[in-house]
Protein backbone atom coordinates (compact mmCIF):
# COMPACT_ATOMS: atom_id res chain seq x y z
CA UNK A 1 0.00 0.00 0.00
CA UNK A 2 2.57 2.42 0.85
CA UNK A 3 4.69 1.80 -2.58
CA UNK A 4 1.47 2.07 -4.32
CA UNK A 5 0.53 5.78 -2.13
CA UNK A 6 4.32 6.65 -2.83
CA UNK A 7 3.59 5.68 -6.79
CA UNK A 8 0.80 7.92 -6.99
CA UNK A 9 2.64 10.51 -5.27
CA UNK A 10 5.12 10.76 -7.83
CA UNK A 11 2.98 10.91 -10.42
CA UNK A 12 0.68 13.47 -9.38
CA UNK A 13 3.58 15.69 -8.92
CA UNK A 14 4.88 14.50 -12.20
CA UNK A 15 1.42 15.95 -13.56
CA UNK A 16 1.31 19.04 -11.84
CA UNK A 17 5.14 19.36 -13.47
CA UNK A 18 4.33 18.67 -16.86
CA UNK A 19 1.07 20.89 -16.41
CA UNK A 20 3.14 23.71 -15.33
CA UNK A 21 5.77 23.40 -17.79
CA UNK A 22 2.82 23.72 -20.65
CA UNK A 23 1.76 26.68 -18.74
CA UNK A 24 5.27 28.76 -18.65
CA UNK A 25 5.30 27.73 -22.63
CA UNK A 26 1.68 29.21 -22.83
CA UNK A 27 2.58 32.52 -20.69
CA UNK A 28 5.68 32.89 -23.09
CA UNK A 29 4.16 32.86 -26.34
CA UNK A 30 1.20 34.90 -24.93
CA UNK A 31 3.31 37.48 -24.30
CA UNK A 32 6.04 37.36 -27.14
CA UNK A 33 2.62 37.81 -29.25
CA UNK A 34 1.74 40.46 -26.69
CA UNK A 35 4.71 42.40 -27.33
CA UNK A 36 5.35 42.16 -31.02
CA UNK A 37 1.42 43.45 -31.52
CA UNK A 38 2.41 46.61 -29.44
CA UNK A 39 5.40 46.84 -31.28
CA UNK A 40 3.43 46.33 -34.68
CA UNK A 41 0.53 48.81 -33.25
CA UNK A 42 3.28 51.30 -32.00
CA UNK A 43 5.42 51.10 -35.29
CA UNK A 44 2.21 52.30 -37.90
CA UNK A 45 0.93 54.87 -35.03
CA UNK A 46 4.54 56.71 -35.64
CA UNK A 47 4.29 56.19 -39.38
CA UNK A 48 0.68 57.51 -39.50
CA UNK A 49 1.71 60.48 -37.35
CA UNK A 50 4.51 60.91 -39.93
CA UNK A 51 3.00 60.66 -42.54
CA UNK A 52 -0.55 62.77 -41.59
CA UNK A 53 2.17 65.95 -41.06
CA UNK A 54 4.24 65.26 -44.45
CA UNK A 55 1.30 64.80 -46.44
CA UNK A 56 -0.76 68.09 -45.27
CA UNK A 57 3.07 70.26 -46.00
CA UNK A 58 2.64 68.46 -49.66
CA UNK A 59 -1.11 69.45 -49.83
CA UNK A 60 0.25 73.07 -48.72
CA UNK A 61 3.37 73.31 -50.54
CA UNK A 62 1.64 74.64 -53.74
CA UNK A 63 0.33 77.27 -51.79
CA UNK A 64 1.65 81.17 -51.13
CA UNK A 65 3.61 82.48 -47.54
CA UNK A 66 0.84 83.06 -44.90
CA UNK A 67 -1.55 80.08 -46.21
CA UNK A 68 -2.64 77.84 -43.33
CA UNK A 69 -3.98 74.27 -42.77
CA UNK A 70 -5.05 72.16 -39.32
CA UNK A 71 -4.83 68.80 -38.60
CA UNK A 72 -5.26 66.38 -36.17
CA UNK A 73 -3.06 63.29 -35.15
CA UNK A 74 -2.64 60.51 -32.15
CA UNK A 75 1.22 60.32 -31.15
CA UNK A 76 2.25 57.07 -29.35
CA UNK A 77 5.04 59.01 -27.14
CA UNK A 78 7.80 60.65 -28.84
CA UNK A 79 11.50 60.15 -27.92
CA UNK A 80 14.40 63.09 -28.01
CA UNK A 81 15.44 63.83 -30.59
CA UNK A 82 12.40 63.71 -32.95
CA UNK A 83 13.23 66.20 -35.55
CA UNK A 84 13.46 68.05 -39.00
CA UNK A 85 16.38 67.63 -41.43
CA UNK A 86 15.36 70.32 -44.09
CA UNK A 87 12.73 68.32 -46.12
CA UNK A 88 12.82 65.20 -44.19
CA UNK A 89 10.59 64.76 -40.79
CA UNK A 90 12.24 62.00 -38.00
CA UNK A 91 10.44 60.96 -34.99
CA UNK A 92 11.78 58.36 -32.82
CA UNK A 93 9.57 56.50 -30.40
CA UNK A 94 10.07 55.73 -26.93
CA UNK A 95 9.82 51.80 -27.38
CA UNK A 96 12.86 52.51 -30.35
CA UNK A 97 11.24 52.54 -33.16
CA UNK A 98 12.04 55.29 -36.10
CA UNK A 99 10.44 57.13 -38.79
CA UNK A 100 11.61 59.24 -41.61
CA UNK A 101 9.86 61.02 -43.82
CA UNK A 102 10.19 63.30 -46.83
CA UNK A 103 8.15 66.18 -47.88
CA UNK A 104 7.83 68.33 -50.92
CA UNK A 105 9.23 71.43 -48.84
CA UNK A 106 11.91 72.43 -45.84
CA UNK A 107 9.78 71.88 -42.40
CA UNK A 108 10.32 73.03 -38.95
CA UNK A 109 8.64 73.11 -36.43
CA UNK A 110 7.12 71.92 -32.68
CA UNK A 111 6.65 68.51 -31.51
CA UNK A 112 4.91 67.11 -28.62
CA UNK A 113 6.71 64.13 -26.72
CA UNK A 114 3.69 63.20 -24.74
CA UNK A 115 1.62 60.62 -26.22
CA UNK A 116 -1.97 61.71 -26.90
CA UNK A 117 -4.41 63.43 -29.71
CA UNK A 118 -3.36 66.37 -30.41
CA UNK A 119 -4.46 69.50 -32.86
CA UNK A 120 -1.52 71.32 -35.39
CA UNK A 121 -1.74 73.82 -37.52
CA UNK A 122 0.76 73.76 -40.56
CA UNK A 123 2.13 77.28 -41.90
CA UNK A 124 4.08 78.55 -44.60
CA UNK A 125 6.50 81.22 -43.70
CA UNK A 126 8.74 83.18 -45.42
CA UNK A 127 12.88 82.83 -44.12
CA UNK A 128 16.09 83.77 -45.21
CA UNK A 129 16.52 80.17 -46.06
CA UNK A 130 13.30 80.54 -48.23
CA UNK A 131 9.71 79.08 -47.66
CA UNK A 132 9.73 77.15 -45.23
CA UNK A 133 6.47 74.80 -43.44
CA UNK A 134 5.98 75.22 -39.75
CA UNK A 135 4.43 72.91 -37.49
CA UNK A 136 2.43 74.35 -34.62
CA UNK A 137 0.20 72.81 -31.69
CA UNK A 138 -2.40 73.93 -29.89
CA UNK A 139 -0.85 74.48 -26.81
CA UNK A 140 -0.11 77.58 -24.26
CA UNK A 141 3.61 76.98 -26.43
CA UNK A 142 2.03 77.23 -30.15
CA UNK A 143 5.42 77.95 -31.58
CA UNK A 144 8.94 78.02 -31.43
CA UNK A 145 10.96 80.37 -33.77
CA UNK A 146 14.23 79.18 -34.15
CA UNK A 147 17.40 80.52 -36.07
CA UNK A 148 20.63 79.17 -36.03
CA UNK A 149 24.46 80.43 -37.41
CA UNK A 150 26.56 77.83 -37.66
CA UNK A 151 30.59 78.39 -37.49
CA UNK A 152 33.99 76.84 -36.60
CA UNK A 153 34.39 76.61 -32.89
CA UNK A 154 30.45 78.17 -31.96
CA UNK A 155 26.81 78.45 -32.91
CA UNK A 156 24.75 81.22 -32.58
CA UNK A 157 20.98 81.37 -31.79
CA UNK A 158 18.09 83.21 -31.90
CA UNK A 159 14.82 81.78 -30.35
CA UNK A 160 11.38 82.98 -30.08
CA UNK A 161 8.26 81.25 -27.75
CA UNK A 162 4.89 82.44 -29.09
CA UNK A 163 1.33 81.24 -28.31
CA UNK A 164 -1.63 80.73 -30.67
CA UNK A 165 -1.97 84.40 -30.59
CA UNK A 166 1.60 85.45 -31.65
CA UNK A 167 2.28 86.62 -28.72
CA UNK A 168 5.56 85.97 -26.97
CA UNK A 169 5.64 83.48 -24.09
CA UNK A 170 8.27 83.60 -21.19
CA UNK A 171 10.09 80.32 -20.95
CA UNK A 172 12.40 78.57 -19.07
CA UNK A 173 14.23 75.32 -21.58
CA UNK A 174 16.65 73.33 -22.09
CA UNK A 175 19.35 74.36 -25.16
CA UNK A 176 21.00 70.91 -26.07
CA UNK A 177 23.05 70.34 -29.13
CA UNK A 178 23.65 67.05 -30.59
CA UNK A 179 26.06 65.61 -33.17
CA UNK A 180 24.38 63.87 -36.04
CA UNK A 181 24.75 60.63 -34.55
CA UNK A 182 22.42 61.78 -31.50
CA UNK A 183 25.17 62.17 -28.81
CA UNK A 184 25.66 64.93 -26.87
CA UNK A 185 27.47 68.18 -27.06
CA UNK A 186 26.10 69.80 -24.53
CA UNK A 187 23.05 70.62 -22.74
CA UNK A 188 22.42 74.17 -21.06
CA UNK A 189 19.41 75.52 -19.06
CA UNK A 190 18.13 78.56 -20.13
CA UNK A 191 15.29 81.63 -20.00
CA UNK A 192 13.36 83.40 -22.43
CA UNK A 193 12.58 85.79 -19.69
CA UNK A 194 10.59 88.29 -22.68
CA UNK A 195 9.52 85.77 -24.64
CA UNK A 196 12.81 85.90 -26.94
CA UNK A 197 16.87 84.80 -26.31
CA UNK A 198 19.62 85.13 -28.22
CA UNK A 199 23.06 83.77 -28.17
CA UNK A 200 25.91 81.62 -28.96
CA UNK A 201 27.66 78.40 -27.51
CA UNK A 202 30.66 76.84 -28.06
CA UNK A 203 31.30 74.07 -30.43
CA UNK A 204 34.03 71.54 -30.93
CA UNK A 205 36.04 72.76 -33.73
CA UNK A 206 35.44 69.85 -35.97
CA UNK A 207 31.92 70.18 -35.87
CA UNK A 208 30.17 71.09 -38.84
CA UNK A 209 26.73 70.09 -38.67
CA UNK A 210 24.48 69.50 -35.28
CA UNK A 211 20.77 68.81 -34.31
CA UNK A 212 19.87 71.76 -32.49
CA UNK A 213 17.15 70.99 -29.86
CA UNK A 214 14.51 73.23 -27.65
CA UNK A 215 12.80 71.16 -25.03
CA UNK A 216 10.52 72.62 -23.03
CA UNK A 217 9.93 70.69 -19.88
CA UNK A 218 6.39 72.71 -18.80
CA UNK A 219 4.54 71.59 -21.91
CA UNK A 220 7.00 68.42 -22.72
CA UNK A 221 7.36 70.08 -26.06
CA UNK A 222 10.35 69.75 -28.18
CA UNK A 223 11.31 71.92 -31.29
CA UNK A 224 14.41 69.81 -33.02
CA UNK A 225 16.10 70.90 -36.24
CA UNK A 226 19.27 70.13 -38.20
CA UNK A 227 21.66 72.54 -38.76
CA UNK A 228 24.28 72.54 -42.05
CA UNK A 229 27.07 74.30 -42.09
Amino acid sequence: MKTRAAQASIEYITLIGVALMILAVFLFIAMYMYSSFNNSANYNQLSEMSNGIVNTVDELSSQSVGSTYSLSFFSPGLASPSFFCGDILVLNSKTGHEVSTTSNMNMSGILPLNGGQFQAYVSILKTSNGAVAMLSLDLPISKIISDYSLSPGSISYNITFLNASNSAVPTNFNLTALYMNGTQIFSLPKSANSGNVAGSSSLPSSVNSVIMVVYVPTYSEESAQCVPP
